[in-house]
């Protein structure tokens, strides 16, 4: 998660002030994913996920970068389990089809997802990890509520490895001065 943060941080420091955008959106995510493999043998139920997302936004595009963290309890008993942790840092396109306060979108992003996995069997650990390409597409809709405060709700369709999956949240952030 610190990570994600930093990152995001950077991003707004370097690229918020050199862009010629109409405002910037900023805010924590809250949702949900699920996913299956490939074969659709394996799978996880709706898991919570969290994360920061922001965005400059210009007319109808907008442009930004998100972090998302997606763990599932761990599996399994004391003498058998598995505990897995996902980071996902993605670049987000999206294009606005009204230039209002509230709009309906459609987005496109790319990037990169971190996934840890460690197996315990009978005091045996093993552990796995690996750094996979993330691509995804999605829908929402995004604005202002009041002021200086605005929400965003996503759906997205995204595939890494051999996995397909789903990622739905809410995020109530701020659209601060530029």
């Amino acid at each position: 998660m610190k990570i994600g943060i930093f990152v995001c941080a950077i991003f707004l420091f370097f690229v918020a002030p050199l862009s010629r955008a109409d405002s910037l959106y900023v805010g924590p995510i809250f949702g949900g994913t699920s996913y299956t493999d490939a074969t659709g043998q394996m799978g996880r139920q709706s898991q919570t996920s969290y994360g920061l997302e922001n965005f400059v936004i210009h007319d109808h595009w907008s442009v930004g970068l998100s972090y998302i963290y997606f763990a599932p309890g761990e599996d399994g008993t004391d003498s058998i389990n598995v505990d897995q942790s996902d980071h996902w840092l993605s670049v987000q396109g999206r294009y606005r089809f009204w230039n209002e306060d509230f709009s309906p979108y459609v987005s496109v992003g790319a990037g990169g997802i971190y996934q840890f996995v460690s197996t315990t069997v009978m005091n045996y650990t093993e552990r796995t990890n690996g750094l996979f390409f993330i691509n995804d597409f999605g829908i929402g809709l995004m604005g202002r509520i009041s002021g200086q405060f605005g929400a965003n709700v996503s759906a997205k369709y995204y595939q890494f490895s051999n996995v397909n999956g789903f990622d739905y949240y809410i995020s109530i952030g701020f659209f601060p001065d530029l």
